[in-house]
Order: C-alpha cells, then sequence, then structure tokens
C-alpha cells in the first residue's frame, strides 16, 4: 500500500493513489502514448497549486503544491531536473502535517528518468529514497534511506517515475485520441512497476477564482483505500493550450471532496493563451 495523506492527493496523488489494471483486463482496447513533437515545457517553469478539502458544504485550504523545472547535469550529462513540494498551512498542520518533497532527473533527449528521489514526511509517516534506472538492464536500483534496505528490480524501457510520468502526460498529442480513449503507461512506485491507464475526456472550459480556461480533461480511477474508494475517479483539467498546465484537479473522498487549482505560474515555455478571461 502507498503511504500518503488525502491533502497531498492534490497532485502528486492524480499518478500514484490510482488503480493499475493491466492493459488489456477489462476487454478495452487501450492506446499506446502519442507524443507532441515539442515538449510543452522549459527550463525555468514554476507553478503552484492551491489545495482545498470540503466537507460539509465548505472549502477549507490546507496547502500547497509547488512545482519548479530547471537544467542541471547529472554524471556529466544535461538533464532536467523536475522539483515538486507539497506542504501544509500551519492552521492545517496540526490535523494531519505533511512536508513531501519529490526530484527526477530527465534525460534531455528521451525526457526518461535516469534518477529520482522523494522524502514523504505524512503524520508520524517517514520515507526517504532513490530510484536510479537503467535502461540498458531494464532494471532500477533502490535505495531506502530510512530503513537502510536496497534492492534491484525489473522495469521496462519506457519506465518513469511519478514527475516524469506527470511530464510526459502534459506532453501527449491530445488531438490522436478520440474522447473515452485509454493511453497506457507505466511508473515505478513502492518497489512496483505499475501500469497505469490515462482516460481522455475531451474539452471544457471551466471557471475558477483565476478566471475561465479551455481545459483538456482527463480520468484515472483511484485506489481503494481509507481515503478513496476504488470505484472513483479524479478528474485532471490541464490548459488547451501548448503549456498544459494544471488548472484544476477534483476527485471525492470517502468523506467530503479536495480540489487543486491553479494559483500561480511563471517561466511557462508559451504565453497562457487557454485563460479566457
Amino acid at each position: 500500500m502507498i503511504n500518503r495523506s488525502f491533502l497531498f492527493a492534490g497532485f502528486i496523488g492524480i499518478l500514484s493513489l490510482f488503480s493499475f489494471p493491466d492493459s488489456g483486463s477489462d476487454g478495452v482496447q487501450i492506446k499506446a502514448p502519442i507524443y507532441l513533437e515539442e515538449p510543452a515545457f522549459a527550463p525555468g517553469e514554476q507553478f503552484t497549486l492551491k489545495i482545498y478539502y470540503n466537507w460539509s458544504a465548505l472549502w477549507v485550504a490546507s496547502g500547497e503544491l509547488s512545482f519548479r523545472i530547471s537544467s542541471d547535469e547529472l554524471e556529466g550529462r544535461p538533464v532536467f531536473h523536475l522539483l515538486a513540494i507539497g506542504k501544509t498551512y500551519e492552521a492545517y498542520s496540526h490535523i494531519y502535517r505533511v512536508s513531501d518533497r519529490y526530484e527526477s532527473y530527465l534525460d534531455t533527449q528521451t525526457l526518461l528518468p535516469l534518477r529520482a528521489r522523494r522524502r514523504i514526511e505524512e503524520g508520524r509517516f517517514r520515507l526517504e529514497e532513490e530510484y536510479r534506472f537503467d535502461r540498458n538492464r531494464e532494471r532500477v536500483a533502490v535505495q531506502e534511506f530510512t530503513k537502510g534496505h536496497e534492492g534491484e528490480y525489473d522495469m521496462d524501457r519506457q519506465t518513469m517515475d511519478i514527475l516524469s510520468l506527470i511530464q510526459h502526460a502534459r506532453n501527449l498529442d491530445f488531438d490522436s485520441y478520440r474522447p473515452g480513449d485509454r493511453i497506457a503507461m507505466s511508473v515505478f512506485i513502492d518497489n512496483e512497476l505499475m501500469r497505469t491507464q490515462l482516460i481522455y475526456e475531451g474539452k471544457k472550459e471551466i471557471k475558477t477564482r483565476n478566471g475561465r480556461f479551455r481545459t483538456i480533461v482527463l480520468r484515472q480511477k483511484m485506489v481503494d483505500n481509507e481515503y478513496f474508494d476504488e470505484n472513483d475517479f479524479v478528474t485532471i483539467y490541464v490548459s488547451d493550450d501548448r503549456n498544459r498546465i494544471p488548472i484544476r484537479l477534483e476527485s471525492p473522498l470517502t468523506v467530503g471532496w479536495i480540489k487543486g487549482d491553479l494559483k500561480s505560474y511563471r517561466g511557462l515555455k508559451y504565453p497562457l493563451q487557454a485563460r479566457i478571461r
């Protein structure tokens, strides 16, 4: 079971809380990912989502999740350094404190991770570990620092960690799909190679606290645990322009709802043309 709070389900959880069925398990044809020729992001990009929890018709701002992309070098190779930090607000921390940090180093040509690291502090739970991806051997080495565990596991050549999976999802060419299409991807987390399916739902205009946006709508099924029901889906709205940054996400919980809205952004590769007003 993947450990996390319902707060950080706000965005990282989009791609780490899902169920991961095999690609033909329900008889539905799963399509391969088709990517844009040019990446939707570039070094210098930053954006933050404000996370809200709803219970009994009251929306409470409980924390923020921030993303940053920069240029870096890893063992002599140029890489994209991805960083995501999720934290509860101080006023909320006495209920359930979250301080999470995810990092990933992507090959600038393939956009696949060479190394990834995460440090999780959620309530009393602690985890710090690093993944090293070997594409030639199709193996990933894991070092878990909290308890001193090490191991090596199977993967395939297109396997990603959570952060690189988010970037690959942003770079999908949705003009190549029809509403209802399922897109196959794979992610390594918690010492497992998991298969995930993003469901493309089409396009929709939505209203947020920062204005109205044209969006691309995606869905993903949730894992059955104490916070989510296995029949629930998270809905993800990304900007319907060349940036594909997240505008909103929302999902029911066993008690209440969770929602994340785009709070701020800067350094986008392209003008944010999805904003209507």
